[in-house]
């Protein structure tokens, strides 16, 4: 795979795991309390309106409104793990814990945040599977205007 297809994968996949869920660094860190935090305001609408611009159809919104629901139940209980386990290490720093505990201790973390990147690409690619092949190419050219690039088509080629 040559460097530039690599770059624009990589890019459509970051793309896809901010639309899915935000980020993995926001979901190890504790939000606001309450019905929806800032931090979930604010993934949402960044996800509605990447929506808007690719022109779904009420099909594709409705599945993919229902592959984010699942997942959103899903990874509330991986964070919550993931907090206490990243507070636990936490602690364990300031205490008397050996090399050996905080090594098993990091091991754990390292494990729930690898198990929630591997939940983001599988989110990633159940809502790749509901874009057409236009939406797709759209979502890429948008991910890298949004890197401060400029010059894509995104004009939608129908396949």
């Amino acid at each position: 795979m040559n460097k530039s297809i690599f770059q624009k994968t990589c890019m459509v996949l970051a793309v896809m795991a901010v639309i899915a869920i935000g980020t993995g660094h926001a979901a190890a860190e504790p939000r606001e309390e309450g019905p929806r935090g800032p931090d979930e305001t604010a993934v949402e609408e960044k996800h509605h309106q990447w929506l808007e611009k690719l022109n779904l159809s009420a099909y594709q919104k409705d599945k993919i409104d229902k592959i984010h629901e699942e997942q959103r139940g899903k990874m509330k209980s991986a964070a919550e793990q993931l907090r206490a386990e990243h507070e636990k290490m936490r602690e364990m720093m300031q205490g008397d814990a050996t090399d050996d505990q905080l090594r098993e201790q990091h091991a754990k973390v390292a494990a729930l945040r690898a198990a929630a990147g591997e939940a983001r690409f599988e989110t990633f690619l159940k809502i790749r599977a509901v874009l057409n092949r236009g939406q797709r190419k759209r979502m890429g050219a948008m991910h890298h205007e949004g890197m401060g690039h400029s010059g894509h088509d995104m004009k939608d080629d129908g396949k």
